[in-house]
């Protein structure tokens, strides 16, 4: 690309070959630096989302752990005992599945499920939607519940030792 730059004996424009000297050269590395930067997001954004995939798929299976434990106390009770270890055979599958797949696999089985059987699919998310949002009411509340017991300090003396005030 050639490109007008000054000549510092003349003062007059003098063409110039030379990569890096024109606004072209200017316009690609902007581009390139927006392509890493974007690059960089997508790779932070994808360890994020598989981060929480294995966190909810470990979570499943602390789930199933525990009605195996149940459903081992409820053995004597006949059938409760043997739906709960259904139940809990069922959720230690779905951890596993979650665990093996990547995210995009993840997504894909969803697009299909969701395709094959739609009204399942929004009756589901209609129920997760509404477990998620009285989960983060109940959180909510218990947060405010709890930072209104906690002690607050009012003054701090010279020492720099708190006065304590208990709130009821």
């Amino acid at each position: 690309m050639q490109t007008n730059t000054p000549n510092s004996a003349t003062g007059r424009a003098v063409e110039s070959n030379e990569p890096g000297t024109g606004k072209g050269d200017l316009a690609d590395q902007a581009k390139q630096a927006a392509s890493n930067v974007a690059g960089q997001a997508k790779e932070q954004v994808s360890r994020g989302i598989t981060s929480q995939k294995e966190m909810a798929a470990g979570s499943l299976g602390t789930v199933a752990h525990a009605l195996r434990r149940a459903s081992q106390d409820l053995r004597d009770r006949g059938e409760l005992g043997v739906a709960v270890e259904q139940i809990a055979e069922r959720i230690d599958r779905t951890s596993r599945y979650v665990e093996g797949r990547t995210i995009g696999e993840l997504v894909e089985d969803v697009e299909r499920f969701a395709r094959r059987e739609p009204v399942l699919f929004l009756g589901g998310a209609f129920v997760a939607g509404v477990a998620a949002a009285r989960f983060a009411k109940s959180s909510q509340r218990a947060e405010r519940e709890t930072s209104e017991r906690a002690p607050r300090a009012i003054a701090a003396p010279p020492e720099g030792r708190a006065i304590i005030e208990e709130r009821r």
